[in-house]
């Protein structure tokens, strides 16, 4: 039987990691259109060495990363796999 694996697709802003498999990390809301409530939401949110070191102890492994850019800015995808 083929080995099977599960991902873990995570967004990085501004040293925070913010969302991971579609859900928000932080625990600050608002609108982010609002450059102080934006500071607040990623400051709420884990750093990325934090989340990368926890993610990696769970034995999540990093394949792939890349950047991306949109109206807040510039972004960082990762994607992690681990063997189900």
């Amino acid at each position: 039987m083929a080995q099977q694996f599960e991902y873990l697709i995570c967004q990085s802003q501004q040293g925070r990691m913010t969302v991971a498999n579609d859900t928000y990390l932080g625990q600050h809301f608002g609108d982010q259109a609002d450059p102080e409530n934006r500071r607040k939401m990623y400051a709420s949110c884990p750093s990325f060495n934090e989340y990368v070191t926890t993610v990696g102890a769970e034995g999540w492994e990093l394949v792939c990363a890349y950047n991306l850019t949109n109206e807040n800015g510039q972004f960082e995808k990762l994607i992690f796999k681990r063997l189900k």
